[in-house]
């Protein structure tokens, strides 16, 4: 069976910020090991911001780390058969219309349903209290309360115990989003011009960016996948699972939350880091230690890394890029690779087999 590695659609970002390669890397990786296409896919569309005019530095950052991708995809380049996902979504009972009590500040960055606030990550909120008021941290005024119309994803009824996501402790983590997703209901719709709107009854309604390239999985031909992003990403790589599970019940994508390293931005300080990007790629993939949600960068393997030659860096790198035999059971397969072939011990002993 074909098989692809993919992003979620990316914010392009300006800058070496070396957190955000993390992904690329790995995936870059995977697609070498399994033999497969590496789709970079990028979010363009936002209500907010102009990403296009960063895109060119975006992709250049990649080139100069040296990441190589098969294929690019941009959901402004897909937003028709991203709409026709919304429109089968809403044949298939999905989607439907509500009415709800809204917060919303005046510039648009806030806008949540009073009976969600309860619910959000407090790691990215847009708001916060003052006096018992809602303030929005954008732009600073009070959110005030509305009561209207929205459109709202409820996919209650489907089956979701099948989703496959890898670590596996993530799992526990998927299990909470199940409920609160089966529950519950997720809005799609936006007070504020999002650039793109669809007719529902008779109402025009503005399509959340978010929750419209989320429907993106069947815009690929192959017919396994592995979706990769942070696992600080978490929600939104379950959401698009769920999604896909209502278009298309029979598919098995693999969902991967690769860890936060929480202080790789400091790496450019350490003195033993070297602007090569060989050396860059093998300490991230090392750096990503796949039994943990969060670490911090691992000293002992920069120091390691900068001490051998640039043959032995090359050696482990082919290493680790080897192309396996696969197995029945894609999903093993992945696992077994996180294991082992990513794991800087088990690469170490194999470069010192080669030197026998």
């Amino acid at each position: 069976m074909s098989k692809a590695i993919l992003t979620l659609p990316m914010m392009p970002v300006d800058g070496n910020n070396y957190g955000k390669f993390i992904t690329p890397i790995i995936c870059e990786t995977l697609s070498n090991i399994f033999d497969c296409n590496y789709y970079q896919c990028i979010n363009i569309l936002d209500s907010f911001n102009d990403r296009r005019a960063i895109i060119d530095s975006y992709l250049s950052s990649l080139k100069d780390n040296n990441i190589h991708y098969d294929s690019l995809w941009f959901d402004t380049k897909n937003i028709s058969r991203l709409l026709k996902n919304i429109e089968e979504l809403i044949r298939m009972g999905y989607i439907l219309e509500l009415n709800s009590t809204v917060y919303r500040c005046e510039c648009g960055v806030v806008e949540i349903e009073k009976d969600k606030i309860i619910t959000c990550n407090p790691n990215n909120l847009k708001f916060y209290y003052d006096k018992g008021k809602l303030l929005c941290k954008h732009c600073g005024t009070v959110c005030k309360e509305y009561r209207e119309k929205i459109l709202a994803f409820v996919p209650s009824g489907i089956q979701l115990q099948d989703i496959k996501i890898l670590p596996r402790y993530l799992n526990k983590d998927i299990k909470t989003y199940e409920q609160t997703v089966l529950n519950s209901y997720t809005t799609i719709s936006r007070n504020r011009n999002t650039g793109v709107a669809i007719n529902f009854n008779g109402t025009k309604y503005n399509i959340d960016i978010d929750f419209l390239w989320g429907t993106y999985l069947n815009t690929f031909g192959e017919d396994e996948k592995i979706v990769v992003s942070g696992n600080r990403m978490l929600y939104q790589l379950f959401l698009v699972a769920v999604i896909e599970k209502c278009l298309f019940p029979k598919n098995h994508t693999i969902l991967l939350g690769t860890p936060y390293i929480s202080n790789i931005r400091s790496i450019l300080q350490n003195p033993n880091f070297i602007d090569n990007e060989e050396l860059r790629k093998l300490f991230i993939l090392f750096n990503t230690k796949w039994q943990k949600k969060e670490v911090l960068y691992d000293e002992t393997i920069l120091t390691y890394l900068n001490k051998i030659s640039s043959i032995k860096r090359n050696i482990l790198y082919s290493i680790i890029n080897t192309s396996i035999k696969e197995g029945d059971n894609f999903y093993n397969d992945v696992e077994n690779v996180l294991k082992r072939q990513l794991n800087m011990q088990e690469c170490v002993k194999k470069l010192k087999l080669e030197r026998r």
